[in-house]
Parts: structure tokens; C-alpha cells; sequence
């Protein structure tokens, strides 16, 4: 804790490390490692961030067919030569929480012209230039003579108003928030150092000498100042009363204010409260509920980025077409969701709460793709109806015509193709017909064949 410091700055008090300079505070690195380290809050939101989304499945792709063992997915598994892909992304998305770029190296080339491998520069250490257009040019590393070019890199950043370059990092956005929960910390620990007792400002009715009050200090120090002094008795002469003139440790931890900084750290991350731990009463199907929105609303756009960033500056380079992408559908609590989703859909169809095309948009699909055993009653039925009313007309026919026939020639016995009209109703029909002597017979056949 000694290590940093708090100081006012336009008049806000901001933390700083104990060599920081006072200016610049915001922008310098300092605050933003100093915040990562001393928010517990923020520390949790980037690390919940990094690792949902070093938990994407992922792969390398030609059109629509995934290639397995390919050489740029090699390079990536192979990250750095010594850490994984799994944890390449997550320092990847710490980056980009803390300073809101990040930046990999590609190292060497092989005898076919591909990169041989990636290495993840600390944005910490670099220094970004630009040529005459302001479009990045490379990175001075550590301040140094060392260099890395533009083309030798795979640049990730956020968006900033301020550049077309230069990411802003949630991190920045939130040291308000991370200065003012330290502080109330900072104004509680300060509390405690002085014996747990509040400030007292001795009151008198009548006039005293200095050099009595300051006696009167020095002895009050002397006796309560500091850690492990309290509980003891102490006796005051010259009429003098004490008064408080701090708060309770209760009042002191701010417990409100500081639920509400740390939910504005979630909101400014973009990670749901309940999730970040901040909410502890959230039961286990909203905390499940908030993983999702997570994963949906977070981390898989954010990856989306990712993956078209590593694909047109890394993969490319090995063949033109190939793509790197993330495979979020694959992850079992995202399977889960579509599962419970179809079967609340199907069950909105039996109660005839939803259409067949409003319940195929729900489940991403066409409506004729929908299965004939899971339409809706209404749908079911529409089908019968239609089914029904074409086997009416089709028998309408066929009856106009045995009664055409009888009068012509006596008899009823004609044949009649209809693909609609059931087999079986059809040899039933057609025995009728030919036994049929009268009109009225003919008429009785096919009234026992109406639907």
C-alpha cells in the first residue's frame, strides 16, 4: 500500500504510484497497471473477460470446411514458443481491458516465406509512432533503439474519439471509479491506524492558555495516538468536553457508495454484476442466465474482432482464403440456452401462442424447415383444412360425373384419377358406382363419402 500514494488533481483525488509524475496521471501506464493491481474489482472483470474468451473453441477454416493440423493453426497453438493460444488470448483481451491495444510480433520467416512464430509485445513498453498520414508506422520498444515495423505485427485496438489508431481502454474510463472505492478503503485504513477512535475536538466554556492546549495535545497523542491504544481511560481537567467530529466505521465504509462504483466498474467493463461476484445473492439460474449475456454480448463479438484481425494479418499471409474463426455454438452453456429455447418454442406452439414463421425466426431456421410433428395446432389444422377441402372438391367432380354417366348410359361405372382421394375411399367408391342402378344410388355412394 505504501507504494502509492493519493494526491488531489483538479480537484479529484486520483491514485498514483509513490514515483508517478502528478501530471499525466490518467494517460500514463502507471495508473493503469497501478489500477489493475489495486481494484479488486476491475482485477476481476478483466480476468472473467480473458477467460471466457480463451474458452471459445476455435479453428482454421477454407469456405466452409475446417482444415485440421494446418501450419498458421501450428504457429498459433505454438504461441510464443512457450505459452498456448489459450493463454495468448487472455493476455490478449487483458491488454486490450488495461491499455486498449495489444500487440503480437511475428518472429522469423520459414523457407516458404510464413511467419515461424508470435510473440506478444507489453503494450506497457511500447511506443507508437505514426507516419505523416497518421496511420501507425511501429512501436519503439521500451524506449529504446529497439524497433517493430507496422507489417511485422498483428495490431488489435478499441475505438477512441481522440485517434483513428489509439484504443481507449476500459481501464481508462474507469480510474474515477477505481480512485474514489480506494479512497473510501484508504479513509477507513487511516481510521484504524489511529486506534479505531474518531477525531475529538475538546471543547472548553472558558478561555485557555496555548500553551496548556498544546500540552494537552502532546499528552492526548502521546497516550491514544497510534495502532493498539484504545480502551484506555483517560481524565481531562479544565473543563473540557469532547466532541466527534468523524463518522462511525460504519459510516466510514460507505457501503452504498461503493456498491454503486463497483457496478459502474462492471458496466464500464461490460461484465454483469453477478457474474464479477459484486451481487451476492444472485441465485444459479440468474448467475447462469448472466454468464450468457456474457458470452452473447461480450465475448463473442469482441472475438468476432479477433478472429478477422488474426485472420487478415497473420493467417493470410500462409494462403489466401483461409480464416481463423471462433466456434462459440460448440460451448455447452450456449447449447443449453438453444435447447431450453426450442423447447419453450415448442411449447408456445401447442398453446397457440406463436406462428410456425414467427417460431422458425426464434429458432434461426425457415419455416418449411420446421417438422410436421412440431407445427402449431392452428398450422396442423390449416393443413387438414386444406387437405379436406381439395378432397371435397375432387369428389364433387367424380360425382358430376357418374351422375353425367347414369343419365347417358345407364350406369355410373367411371374411373377417376386423384392423387388427393384416399386409396382405400376410392375402391369403396368405385364398387358403388358400379352397382349403382339410379340416380339417387349415386347420390348415396358419395354421401357417405363426404368429409
Amino acid at each position: 500500500m505504501r507504494d502509492y500514494r493519493v494526491e488531489d488533481v483538479g480537484g479529484m483525488k486520483v491514485l498514483l504510484g509513490a514515483n508517478w509524475p502528478r501530471q499525466n496521471w490518467r494517460r500514463s501506464v502507471g495508473s493503469l497497471a497501478a489500477a489493475y493491481e489495486m481494484s479488486g474489482w476491475a482485477f476481476r472483470c478483466v480476468r472473467v473477460k480473458a477467460r471466457a474468451l480463451s474458452g471459445l473453441p476455435w479453428g482454421i477454416y477454407r469456405g466452409l470446411d475446417m482444415i485440421e493440423d494446418s501450419l498458421p493453426e501450428a504457429v498459433l497453438r505454438q504461441f510464443d514458443g512457450e505459452r498456448s493460444f489459450k493463454s495468448a488470448l487472455r493476455y490478449l483481451e487483458g491488454d486490450m481491458n488495461v491499455y486498449g491495444f495489444a500487440v503480437w510480433a511475428i518472429v522469423g520467416e520459414s523457407r516458404l516465406g510464413t511467419p515461424l512464430r508470435l510473440q506478444r509485445m507489453n503494450p506497457g513498453g511500447l511506443t507508437m509512432e505514426e507516419d505523416n498520414s497518421g496511420k501507425v508506422k511501429g512501436w519503439k520498444i521500451d524506449g529504446g533503439s529497439a524497433y517493430l515495423a507496422r507489417e511485422d505485427a498483428v495490431y488489435f485496438y478499441d475505438y477512441s474519439p481522440k485517434g483513428d489508431f489509439e484504443g481507449l481502454a476500459p481501464m481508462q474510463v474507469a480510474l474515477n471509479k477505481i480512485s474514489s472505492e480506494y479512497n473510501v478503503d484508504l479513509t477507513v485504513e487511516e481510521f484504524y491506524e489511529n486506534g479505531a477512535r474518531p477525531d475529538f475536538l475538546m471543547v472548553s466554556e472558558r478561555e485557555v492558555k496555548k500553551s496548556y492546549l498544546e500540552a494537552m495535545v502532546a499528552w492526548w497523542q502521546s497516550k491514544y495516538g497510534g495502532r493498539g491504544r484504545q480502551w484506555q481511560p483517560g481524565f481531562v481537567g479544565g473543563g473540557f468536553k469532547p466532541e466527534k467530529l468523524h463518522f462511525s466505521p460504519q459510516s466510514l465504509a460507505q457501503k452504498d457508495l461503493k456498491e454503486g462504483l463497483r457496478l459502474d466498474i462492471c458496466a464500464i467493463f461490460d461484465v454483469p454484476p453477478g457474474v464479477a461476484g459484486i451481487i451476492g445473492n444472485v441465485n444459479r439460474s440468474d448467475r447462469l442466465e448472466q454468464r450468457k449475456e456474457l458470452i452473447e454480448e461480450t465475448t463473442v463479438p469482441q472475438a468476432d474482432y479477433y478472429a478477422e484481425v488474426i485472420t487478415n494479418e497473420f493467417v493470410a499471409r500462409f494462403e489466401p482464403g483461409l480464416e481463423m474463426r471462433f466456434r462459440p455454438e460448440e460451448l455447452a452453456i450456449l447449447q443449453a440456452d438453444q435447447e431450453g429455447e426450442a423447447r419453450r418454442v415448442f411449447d408456445m406452439l401447442d398453446r397457440e401462442l406463436l406462428t410456425d414463421l414467427a417460431a422458425a425466426a426464434r429458432l434461426g431456421i425457415e419455416p418449411d424447415e420446421m417438422p410436421v410433428g412440431i407445427r402449431s395446432k392452428h398450422a396442423r389444422s390449416n393443413g387438414r383444412d386444406k387437405e379436406e377441402k381439395a378432397e371435397r372438391h375432387e369428389l364433387g367432380l367424380w360425382r358430376k360425373k357418374a351422375m353425367r354417366r347414369m343419365k347417358e348410359k345407364g350406369n355410373a361405372a367411371v374411373d377417376f384419377d386423384s392423387e388427393i382421394i384416399p386409396i382405400s375411399e376410392k375402391m369403396r367408391i368405385a364398387e358403388g358406382l358400379r352397382n349403382a342402378k339410379s340416380l339417387a344410388e349415386v347420390l348415396n355412394v358419395f354421401k357417405s363419402a363426404e368429409v
